[in-house]
């Protein structure tokens, strides 16, 4: 990634200020297809369902089939506690990835008007 830090942009060339505003349009990019991944949502999407319905279906088979059912659950809940904890933590890259871009995001638009001042 880009040194975000742009200093004083006058006495930077316009070559220099060429290269930074084109690396900072590809970590811009990168960091916005980072911050969530569709895929991503859909994993956990599916094993909350699953953890779900495995911990409905050993309560609902308690009285019938006795430790098989214990084990269900248990199932169930450790995929619920799995996925609670894939979300806690992209959630905190999430929110770390925002932050990165809004830095990124306010160099590029520091260099593109010093860009355009020289251009005028």
């Amino acid at each position: 990634m880009v040194q975000v830090a742009t200093g004083n942009l006058s006495v930077i060339s316009d070559a220099a200020l060429d290269a930074r505003l084109q690396a900072l349009a590809i970590d811009l990019a990168l960091a916005d297809a980072n911050i969530s991944p569709p895929s991503a949502a859909r994993k956990r999407s599916r094993t909350v369902f699953r953890g779900v319905v495995l911990t409905v279906v050993g309560i609902l088979f308690a009285a019938q089939t006795g430790g098989l059912t214990l084990l269900l659950c248990v199932s169930g809940v450790a995929d619920l506690i799995d996925v609670l904890e894939e979300d806690a933590t992209a959630v905190r890259l999430q929110v770390r990835l925002r932050g990165d871009l809004e830095q990124y995001n306010v160099a590029y638009e520091r260099i593109a008007i010093e860009k355009a001042r020289r251009d005028w």
